[in-house]
């Protein structure tokens, strides 16, 4: 759903939108939050980004994200 749709459905400010995502499901059985079970995420990179804007601090969600290659490195069991 797009962020304009849901806020007209709410009628108040949206502060952010989390993408669905399977790391969510993980956290939720793990009942942990999704930031300290897969901080790298997409979902978790939006909580931050969310609560970054609410402080007023900077953050860069793309900086923060995992890389392809060490994710592939680390299955591989090549990288910790």
């Amino acid at each position: 759903m797009q962020p304009e749709t849901v806020k007209e459905m709410l009628e108040v400010p949206i502060l952010g939108m989390i993408p669905e995502d399977i790391t969510i499901q993980k956290s939720l059985s793990e009942r942990d939050a999704v930031i300290h079970t897969d901080p790298k995420s997409k979902s978790a990179r939006a909580y931050k980004e969310i609560a970054a804007n609410l402080i007023g601090v900077e953050y860069d969600s793309d900086q923060d994200r995992e890389r392809r290659l060490k994710r592939l490195l680390q299955k591989l069991g090549l990288v910790a």
